[in-house]
């Protein structure tokens, strides 16, 4: 199964940041290198804590203001539900 919960990254002008060959593999969306996604579903009252590593998942080249969200589908009201957008500042 694909992971449940999506992280999408843009950069300052909106666009969204490329998926590193990692960010396709967990997401199930690199068939040649054996990417099958990650994490199963959630029953009722059950939860998870997940860390998300940006630089592992996307192909951040520069530094800059970037926004992050995360987003999933509710399976019962299959309405896409979304976090509230972080906006991030990057330096190197």
């Amino acid at each position: 199964k694909v992971r449940q919960v999506v992280v999408e990254l843009y950069d300052s002008e909106g666009n969204p940041v490329p998926l590193t060959l990692y960010g396709k593999a967990i997401r199930g969306q690199c068939g040649a290198c054996g990417g099958k996604g990650v994490l199963g579903g959630l029953k009722p009252g059950e939860s998870r804590n997940e860390v998300v590593d940006l630089s592992k998942e996307f192909d951040i080249k520069k530094p800059g203001k970037y926004s992050v969200q995360a987003q999933r589908l509710d399976e019962i009201s299959k309405t896409l539900v979304k976090s509230s957008v972080v906006t991030i500042n990057l330096v190197r």
